[in-house]
Parts: C-alpha cells; structure tokens; sequence
C-alpha cells in the first residue's frame, strides 16, 4: 500500500492552473522532494496534499483513505511551515504540546512524548525558553518536534530551511534526513534548492508550469534528464545544451564548423554536456570543441570556465585553478558516453544505442 497517492490532481486558481493532472505515488518511508521553480506549483501541491487547498479534480489517498474532501486536522498529517509558525507566548513545552493538548491526549502520554521528543531533537535544555530566546536552528527545531510529537506517519515540510544561513542549512539537512530514517517516516519536502533535494532525497519530483516533468533517484536525475527543461534547470552550471545541425563533415554544433563526431540520424537535435564532462584537450584525434574564454570563477576545488561557442554560451568546470584570460581560445573534449541528446520540438530526452 503507497503511504500517498495522488491520482489526477488539478487545482485552478482565478488567473492560473497551478497543478495540471498530478499523479504521483509515495511508499511507505520514502524522503521525497518536489523540486522546481517559483511558480511552478509545488507549494500548492503541498497544501492539497495537507487540506490547505480543495481540489477542483483528482483524488488524494492516504495509507489507503481517500481523504480528498477531508479537512486538515482530520488527515493525520504533520506539517512545518517555512516561517515555523510557532506561538510567540507560549514556551518550547507548551509550543511542542498544543496539538496534543488539542487532541485531549491525557498528560502522562504528553509528558513521555515530550520527553523522548525533545531529547531526540536536543531540545531537554530549551523547554522553558519563548521563541524569541532560541536561535534560529532552534526554533527549526520546535517546529519539527511539533510535527513529529504526534506519531503521525507522514510530514509535509515547505521550504523549512530557507529562513537559515548557508552551514547551519547544512546541519539542519542531516540532522532532518537522519531524522526521518530513524523514525520510518514519509517526508515530502518542497524546496527550490538544488542542494537540498539531492542531498536528502530518495526520490525527486521536478515540478514545471504545473506539471510533474521527471520523477526520479538524484543520480538519475542529474545523469540522465527526460526533457530539455530539466536538463537546463538541475546543476550548477547546468547542462550545457548546444542545437546541431549537418556539415560537410557530419553534424556540428549549429552555427559554427565545430565536428561533434555523432551520426546524421541525430541531426536537429540538441546536445547536452554537462560542464565537469569537458576536459582541456590535447589529442586531435578525439572529439574537441574550439571555444573561446569569457571569465574564469575560481572555485578552490575547481574552476568555471565560461566560454562561447559562435553565439552560444558554454560553462566547463575543469579541475584545481586554471587562468586562461578572457578572449584566449581552448580546445576542450569530452566524455562522449555522458552525453544527452533531446529533441528540441517536444523537449524529450533521446535514447541512444549502447
């Protein structure tokens, strides 16, 4: 039995679609991730998911329970809100306790809850303390206690980190994707970093103009994207997409005399590298791109070499410090068994033969 599905989901709002025939199942424990641009429908995907919003078609299950046109409160679910909502009178106790409270669950069973909560969380010290005392990993903290504390099975989580500065976001993913594992719970996390969601999931949902575009592992998101927007949205740099064309010598990279060595049947589709698939060449005899450098982004580890291609942009993550100047010219090669072709109509990725 899948912990959610989603069958057919559409919600219409006066001036745009925001979800277009959603379907997506979740098992049992899985950290998913739904990915995607501002806009996209990802956060509206959520609020249905959570009761938040009423579909206008489509229905949503639970472990099994159609709970389509059930409120929020009767759908078992947990949820932590990007501003963290927590009460600003009320202590760190009484914040991780309200529900319970609401629910009339009896005080023995509140206080052991919230003692292997707030242990697990390591909150023991923080229980006296409003919100406005505690940092803001802290008050991360309470709001995911608060959605845990309960014993519900599967938690909805909005953007929870973004309010966080770069290392404490870091932190704060472990700390939530140890979190899940050792609890068993279904997470879907909405985010538009990148980061987050290949670090933490199990599974990606890549969300574009209301729509799911790929649902996929993060590896397989990222080596081998099912359309020309993902391919263009998931890295950093991401994949560099160049349209071909033939010459008098194969196909080349439209607009230029520059070989890409691939047979004619792929003529008119579009090339996808990713940048730490070129390398500086040095062997004529392989396949090689002439561009010329535009700006060097050191890196410590690596550099981004952003370059032209004729009238194309072209990024190349080469190794350690390299200091081309702007206007030089360098051959680059490439690993021709990581590269995508896509067709550049539909945007579908392109299967080649082994």
């Amino acid at each position: 039995m899948h912990s959610i599905s989603l069958q057919g989901l559409i919600k219409r709002f006066p001036n745009h679609l925001a979800t277009d025939d959603i379907r997506l199942d979740i098992e049992e424990g899985q950290f998913v991730v739904v990915l995607g641009p501002s806009g996209c429908g990802k956060t509206t995907l959520l609020r249905l998911i959570a009761g938040f919003e009423q579909a206008d078609a489509g229905r949503i299950h639970l472990h099994g329970r159609d709970v389509t046109h059930l409120p929020p409160g009767a759908r078992e679910l947990g949820m932590v809100f990007q501003s963290y909502a927590l009460f600003p009178h009320l202590s760190v106790a009484d914040n991780l306790l309200f529900g319970l409270q609401l629910r009339r669950v009896p005080a023995a069973e509140r206080q052991r809850r919230l003692t292997q909560t707030s242990a697990l969380l390591g909150l023991d010290q923080l229980l006296a303390r409003k919100p406005a005392q505690l940092s803001g990993g802290q008050q991360q903290r309470v709001a995911l206690g608060r959605a845990i504390i309960g014993g519900r099975r599967v938690i909805l989580m909005d953007e929870p980190l973004s309010n966080l500065d770069a290392k404490l976001r870091q932190d704060m993913r472990r700390e939530i994707k140890a979190l899940a594992v050792k609890l068993g719970i279904t997470v879907v996390y909405v985010t538009h970093d990148q980061a987050e969601a290949l670090s933490m999931a199990d599974l990606v949902v890549v969300m574009h103009q209301a729509r799911i575009e790929q649902v996929a592992t993060p590896a397989a998101l990222y080596e081998q994207p099912q359309s020309l927007f993902v391919a263009g949205f998931i890295g950093s740099p991401p994949m560099n997409l160049l349209p071909l064309e033939v010459g008098a010598q194969g196909l080349r990279v439209a607009g230029t005399q520059q070989s890409v060595a691939l047979p004619e049947e792929h003529a008119s589709a579009t090339l996808g590298i990713r940048p730490e698939h070129f390398h500086l060449q040095a062997d004529s005899r392989q396949p090689q791109l002439q561009v010329v450098v535009e700006s060097v982004e050191y890196q410590g580890s690596d550099s981004i070499v952003n370059c032209h291609l004729g009238s194309h942009a072209l990024a190349a993550r080469l190794p350690g410090r390299v200091q081309p100047a702007a206007g030089d010219t360098l051959l680059l090669g490439w690993n021709p068994h990581a590269i995508s072709l896509f067709d550049p109509r539909s945007g579908a990725r392109i299967d080649r033969a082994a």
